[in-house]
């Protein structure tokens, strides 16, 4: 995908956005306005591309997103240098004054807005102007994009404000019922699933849109999260028949710059250092950024704000090979030909480990601001172990474990697989639901680490309260409304806000 196109476009809706009323009453034929833009195929599609972005702002993958997700699933500790505001996503000190909240809830909606102006213009481009099946790719990706905003904002805040055109008044909506936000995301999740080609189908400058199977996929989480696993198993069967996606021989590949878009990739965030670092603090959580900070904050040179928690190391068996694919230690070596070495109480004090996922440490010597690698979202490991915990819970526990052995014969991991005697004797029989749920609570642990997939896990399953000390399941089970949306928002009260804050 042509990423400066985002850039662009942000600018655009931007202008559009900081236009006041006197202005909006005026018409000059030599600017841009939302009336007079859909006029091309060109243009439709760079509004597209503006849908996206939010997916690069620091309120999400570009800074707040993995701290948030990685903290509050205990999958990190944090170091002395961690900044207040992200300890409370270890301890749960939060409140609604928490800056990392406010900027996520900001882009979640900025995304909404930039979908809803692509969708409600659906027919404003000329017929001959555009095809139908590409007018109605570019709503699909849309919708598929507002689906994934709203559940972002849903299964953690519960009932939220629906928009489903661009505001063009400064008075915000009430909360919706979350029943009515879920209804949405299925009805544009269906959409998108009809309408949006395969990823095979895409030229490689289009790959990192929406596809078919990044719906079907997105939807079979969802139904996952909410345990309705039968219509989950039906759309992750889907992607799994659909052909289009495999295990990549070499874990890692998943998380290197020169692995994006591989067949395990389903869907994720484009980042091109290439590009430069600009708007990359972006002040408020809004301002679009080519690069994102992970290397820098995770890194064992560089900021090293956070590193892998006792407790998810301990998750892993003796003799994984993903435990030193997904950390460094002391002594480990590195870079292009391995010449580098990590020595203990310099650049690693004493014997803690430091992330190895998402970092450039096999190509260079020293991380910085500036990592163009991409977050994958969602990847084909990803979809085998839902669609294996939902057979499971379907009462195909036999064909749950099937699924499951997928990931650990991976030829580059090559675990014992479970059902076997070694695994019955790790402390992991199969045989029961009972027991196949606690394989796959720690397959998934080890697995997916690190990729902000463990909190929404951990919240499903119920096992917040067993992980997190401060966890208080009636105040905790929903993250705060943000205070600036309550002195914002004329129809958000502190009335309305999340019970225990």
């Amino acid at each position: 995908m042509k990423r400066k196109i985002f850039l662009t476009l942000s600018v655009v809706l931007l202008l559009f956005g900081a236009c006041d009323e006197d202005a909006l009453d005026k018409s000059n034929p030599n600017q841009l306005s939302t009336s007079t833009f859909f006029e091309s195929a060109a243009q439709m599609e760079a509004a597209t591309n503006a849908a996206y972005t939010s997916l690069q702002t620091p309120g999400f993958y570009n800074r707040y997103y993995f701290f948030m997700n990685d903290l509050m699933a205990q999958e990190c500790f944090g170091m002395g240098s961690l900044g207040a505001d992200l300890r409370q996503y270890i301890d749960y000190s939060f409140d609604g004054s928490n800056p990392g909240f406010q900027a996520f809830w900001n882009v979640n909606y900025q995304g909404i807005s930039r979908a809803n102006l692509v969708i409600q213009n659906e027919n404003t481009v000329p017929e001959e102007a555009i095809s139908e099946t590409l007018r109605k790719r570019y709503v699909g990706e849309a919708k598929f994009m507002r689906a994934f905003y709203y559940f972002e904002l849903v299964s953690r805040f519960g009932d939220v404000p629906m928009y489903t055109e661009v505001a063009t008044e400064p008075v915000g909506n009430p909360r919706t019922a979350a029943s009515e936000i879920y209804d949405l995301i299925f009805d544009d999740l269906d959409y998108a699933e009809t309408n949006l080609p395969q990823k095979s189908t895409y030229a490689s400058a289009d790959l990192g849109r929406a596809t078919k199977t990044a719906a079907q996929a997105l939807k079979g989480k969802i139904r996952l999260f909410r345990e309705e696993y039968a219509e989950a198993l039906t759309e992750l069967q889907k992607v799994i028949d659909s052909g289009e996606h495999s295990l990549q021989d070499d874990f890692y590949d998943n998380f290197t710059e020169e692995g994006e878009h591989n067949s395990e990739s389903i869907f994720e965030v484009q980042y091109n250092s290439t590009f430069g670092g600009g708007g990359a603090w972006g002040g408020d959580g809004s301002g679009v950024s080519e690069v994102t900070f992970r290397g820098q904050e995770y890194g064992f040179s560089a900021w090293r704000n956070v590193i892998p928690s006792d407790e998810l190391l301990a998750e892993f068996e003796e003799g994984d090979p993903r435990y030193d694919m997904s950390f460094y230690f002391p002594g480990d070596t590195y870079g292009p030909n391995d010449e580098f070495v990590i020595e203990g109480n310099v650049t690693i004090p004493d014997e803690l480990g430091s992330w190895r996922k998402y970092q450039r440490y096999y190509k260079q010597e020293r991380e910085d601001t500036n990592s163009g690698v991409n977050f994958r979202i969602i990847r084909y490991a990803d979809v085998l172990l839902m669609a294996a915990e939902a057979k499971a819970q379907t009462g195909d526990v036999t064909g749950g474990v099937i699924l499951m052995n997928m990931i650990r014969s991976r030829p580059n991991v090559d675990m014992p697989l479970y059902g076997s005697a070694d695994m019955d004797a790790a402390g992991y029989p199969v045989s029961t639901l009972d027991g196949f749920m606690d394989a796959i609570v720690h397959e998934r642990a080890v697995e997916l680490c690190g990729e902000q997939i463990r909190y929404r896990d951990l919240k499903r399953w119920g096992l917040l309260p067993e992980v997190v000390p401060n966890y208080s399941a009636s105040k905790h089970e929903l993250l705060p409304i943000p205070s600036h949306e309550i002195d914002a928002n004329e129809n958000i009260s502190q009335a309305d806000q999340n019970p225990g804050y």
